[in-house]
């Protein structure tokens, strides 16, 4: 809800629709997920979550069905993040 406000209010947007997104994710909503991670990145995608929002967008597409974009954004995660909790996730799943 607070999340929801910040938006309302045009404040921080791009980390309200990041953990939007978050929220989103964890309670497998995946569609809805990938929404909010699209909207956060198309606003700030220097964040240090970015890795993460990647990641999470990734596995959502191949929770949805989506493999083929799924896998472009794991091997996007790899590629850009190397050395990183995310990138061997990413791995994994490629």
């Amino acid at each position: 809800q607070n999340f929801e406000e910040a938006l309302a209010h045009n404040y921080k947007k791009a980390s309200a629709n990041y953990y939007l997104g978050e929220i989103a994710y964890y309670t497998q909503e995946y569609s809805d997920a990938i929404s909010y991670y699209k909207e956060s990145a198309s606003l700030y995608d220097k964040a240090s979550y970015m890795k993460v929002l990647y990641l999470h967008t990734a596995i959502s597409l191949a929770r949805t069905g989506q493999e083929d974009k799924a896998k472009g954004f794991f091997q996007f995660v790899v590629d850009n993040y190397p050395n990183t909790k995310a990138a061997e996730i990413a791995k994994k799943n490629l």
